[in-house]
């Protein structure tokens, strides 16, 4: 079995030309569409769990008639000549190689093919008739099996609706069968399929300045796609034309009648598109599109990395536009970063189709966006985008960066040392920036995220976000009583410190009230023109501060002599 593995923004389900026509039903030559369908497929069957260690496909007499598959062909990337094989009218039939076709007599009839190669990761399955006519297809994905055991191997997935032919992954599941599947047999996850959701407009990009693309979490009526009254934008922007596309009918190209200006966010409303159930979009969806600008470095910025998750789950990344314009994350590529060199190791594509991200946006990089979101509860799939080959991000240090065209945008370099001290466990916690605006570099701009508030906030602000008022005085502190218990509130303070001019270095300390040393970061640091100190609470000794007044000192100094001392008051408080 081939490991070829697929990912995508959003994992769609299988597909089925609905503008392809219907043919008249003619014996030995041609078929209705549907009348076989592809109802059970088993891409990886090893370890078995009772069934033969061999792949299938399992096809279905949806007809009143009985079917000769002779001439038949079933495509899974090659094209494979069925058998002169009947099919009887609710019959199933297993597919498999011919050498192996002895192994599933005990299941029900077969029909054997030359070889079989299905991927495990997923890949298009179709029927078509002699004449070449596509009867069914679907593209699968080892999603469908979420984020369990079963997509290791030795499930099949099963058509749950005989009935139900619209392309929706809805109508698709593991096998619940304890040998693994149910070849030849009434498919163990059968039941009927009753979908009242209606499709959701997921987001736009721009092809050019005349024309753009919509993207659905589902296929959508065609009948529905060409009116064009269906299409509003606030901006004036007039419709000429909209026609369907995509791998599952998921896509809509509209036409403008005129021109999309640069560096200027629009928006598109969308009214009285259907999926293939029937289901109007909600009244009134809209979605934001523009022109991509050139993205400068600190545009796009890492604003929370889970480099440690628990076991089953993923690492993840969250990007933040932290600029004033829409960029394209299509023209971004993550790596890791070798320490010494300070080079990229093996660069990964973020996406190999347009994305484009908004000022103050996030967005979620993961191998599996599904297992993530389900996991920490974030709005699947609005921000997350699946990542082949997603970098390794090693538990215990790490150095991870984007860069477009060659140019560092972003850099972190992490360690586990970065995560409040106090923490038992640090598996499944991420770390977050407590401000956007904050140099990743900097341990400083650094916290575990609340354990109050689920351990991970991928794809929404972070738990620790502290904002930064501005302010004419030369140092800050944020806030003045702190309670370090890492619920999310107060964990840690900030002080925020105006050098005015660079060439500064930095040294800082935490005194108790008895002017006793208990926390020290003097190791003359460079500081920039302002810069930020933090403290967790965590003395010198690894252990929570009592409760109590502190004096936090901050010395700066240049070559030229130039001293500048600052003391602040703060207090350590704890929550009844």
């Amino acid at each position: 079995m081939k490991q070829l593995f697929f990912y995508t923004a959003l994992i769609l389900p299988f597909s089925l030309s609905a503008q392809e026509p219907l043919l008249p039903s003619i014996s030995g030559t041609s078929a209705i569409q549907y009348s076989v369908l592809i109802t059970e497929i088993m891409a990886d069957p090893d370890p078995s769990n009772g069934l033969p260690l061999t792949e299938f496909v399992e096809l279905y007499n949806n007809s009143p008639d009985t079917i000769n598959l002779a001439g038949w062909i079933l495509f899974e990337g090659s094209s494979r000549v069925l058998p002169a094989v009947n099919l009887n009218p609710g019959a199933y039939i297993i597919v498999c190689p011919l050498a192996d076709t002895g192994n599933f007599t005990l299941y029900g009839n077969c029909a054997g093919i030359s070889s079989m190669s299905l991927t495990n990761g997923g890949e298009k399955i179709a029927i078509r008739d002699p004449s070449g006519f596509p009867v069914d297809s679907v593209i699968y994905s080892d999603s469908w099996y979420g984020s369990g055991y079963k997509k290791d191997g030795g499930w099949s997935l099963e058509r749950v609706d005989v009935n139900y032919t619209c392309p929706t992954a809805l109508n698709w599941k593991p096998s619940i069968n304890p040998y693994g599947g149910t070849p030849g047999q009434t498919n163990s996850v059968a039941g009927p399929i009753i979908d009242h959701t209606p499709p959701v407009l997921l987001r736009a990009f721009c092809i050019d300045s005349t024309t753009i693309v919509l993207i659905f979490n589902e296929p959508i009526d065609p009948s529905t796609v060409t009116i064009l009254t269906n299409y509003h934008s606030p901006e004036l922007l007039g419709i000429s034309g909209a026609t369907l596309t995509g791998l599952n009918n998921e896509k809509i190209i509209v036409h403008l009648s005129s021109i999309i200006a640069p560096s200027t966010i629009y928006h598109l409303i969308a009214e009285g598109i259907s999926d293939c159930s029937g289901n109007t979009i909600s009244a009134g969806s809209a979605i934001r599109f523009g022109l991509p600008d050139t993205i400068q470095q600190h545009n796009i910025i890492f604003n929370e990395i889970l480099f440690d998750p628990f076991a089953g789950s993923y690492d993840f990344v969250e990007l933040y536009n932290n600029g004033t314009l829409v960029y394209d994350l299509a023209s971004l590529k993550i790596s890791n970063i070798d320490a010494a060199t300070k080079e990229p190791i093996s660069l990964k594509l973020i996406s190999d189709e347009s994305y484009l991200i908004f000022p103050g946006d996030y967005v979620v990089l993961t191998e599996n966006p599904v297992s993530v979101a389900d996991f920490y509860k974030s709005p699947y799939p609005f921000q997350f985008i699946a990542v082949a080959n997603f970098p390794s991000m090693n538990i215990d240090a790490g150095y991870i960066g984007i860069f477009s065209n060659g140019n560092s945008i972003d850099e972190f370099q992490y360690t586990d040392d970065f995560h409040f001290k106090l923490l038992n466990d640090t598996k499944g916690i991420s770390l977050e920036k407590i401000n956007p605006g904050f140099n990743a570099m900097s341990r400083s701009s650094w916290h575990s995220s609340s354990t109050v508030d689920g351990f991970a906030t991928p794809g929404y602000r972070n738990s620790q976000y502290t904002e930064m008022v501005a302010s004419d005085k030369s140092v800050t502190v944020t806030p003045e009583i702190f309670s370090p218990d890492n619920d999310g509130y107060d964990d840690y303070v900030t002080f925020s410190v105006k050098a005015g001019t660079p060439g500064y270095l930095s040294n800082f300390w935490i005194y108790n009230a008895y002017g006793q040393v208990v926390f020290d970061n003097s190791i003359n640091n460079l500081t920039g023109t302002s810069e930020i100190f933090r403290w967790d609470g965590i003395d010198a000794t690894g252990n929570r501060a009592p409760v109590g007044i502190y004096v936090a000192v901050i010395e700066l100094f240049n070559l030229t002599g130039t001293i500048k001392k600052y003391k602040l008051p703060l207090v350590l408080a704890t929550k009844n």
